[in-house]
């Protein structure tokens, strides 16, 4: 689960004692506060010592898009892609610092194989160069390319492990993307 809020008083009345795992996915969104967005590598921190203080494990999955909010502290520079803008102001490396796994969100470059692998091994090794201990995973989604087209992103970049985001609609195209990675040996 993710919470909007983050104060110690918040997380303690939200999550049972059955919760062993929690999520951050700070994105350019209605979901996500206004200064999360501006600042994500605080907010980033804050929550996984936040939950790693109440004993959780935690995930951080912060979206390319955040380089479009305005106010942010790390702008992106005009022509600059968003990629570029994710590896330069090291969203990964600020993501892994406090989490135990963490999700690049590349699934937009799923039909580009070569952008896909790059950006996730770019970020694979920011991430690894602020918490050698965390996780690192690549995320597609059925929303972008063809469950062949995904598969081929998820075996280019040998990503530590995959974050596959299904919409209902396609739950058949993630039937037929598990299956390919199945048969692959994955």
């Amino acid at each position: 689960h993710s919470f909007p809020t983050r104060r110690s008083s918040d997380l303690s009345h939200a999550l049972a004692s059955s919760y062993q795992w929690v999520m951050y996915d700070p994105e350019y969104w209605s979901q996500t506060p206004l200064n999360e967005q501006q600042d994500p590598a605080l907010y980033m921190q804050e929550f996984g010592q936040l939950a790693h203080a109440n004993g959780l494990k935690v995930i951080e999955t912060p979206g390319r898009d955040l380089g479009l909010v305005p106010g942010s502290v790390c702008p992106e520079t005009p022509g600059e892609s968003l990629d570029h803008w994710y590896l330069r102001c090291n969203i990964p490396g600020a993501a892994a610092t406090d989490a135990d796994i963490v999700v690049v969100q590349d699934q937009v470059n799923t039909t580009n194989v070569a952008e896909f692998d790059s950006l996730y091994s770019a970020s694979e090794s920011q991430a690894q160069a602020a918490n050698p201990q965390a996780v690192v995973d690549a995320e597609i989604s059925t929303t972008y390319g063809s469950a062949g087209q995904m598969a081929s992103a998820a075996k280019s970049a040998h990503a530590q492990g995959i974050y596959v985001n299904a919409t209902s609609p396609a739950i058949g195209k993630a039937r037929t993307f598990l299956h390919d990675m199945q048969v692959a040996g994955y």
